[in-house]
């Protein structure tokens, strides 16, 4: 990310400008409109892997963090379902 996406990200948090949308792999939000980026799919990996052809690498990405993180969260007895189901 360059220095004026950095600035633009900075600032449109200090002014509440974001436009958020769900992430469809990982449930939480993502930038969906920032004043001051172009290229949205810069903030998106799922859209920015599918431009570049790339879904089959960014697919075995997310299957890869969703395994750690289940074998991580099966650590803790008792974690309410409702925690696990959402990394599954």
């Amino acid at each position: 990310m360059t220095i004026p996406y950095s600035s633009a990200v900075v600032k449109a948090i200090a002014e509440g400008t974001i436009t958020w949308e769900r992430d469809p792999d990982f449930g939480y939000e993502v930038a969906s409109a920032l004043p001051g980026i172009d290229d949205m799919e810069i903030l998106q990996p799922r859209r920015l892997y599918a431009r570049q052809g790339r879904m089959d690498e960014y697919n075995a990405v997310v299957e890869k963090l969703r395994r750690e993180r289940q074998a991580y969260l099966a650590k803790f007895a008792g974690l309410r379902q409702e925690i696990l189901d959402a990394v599954s």
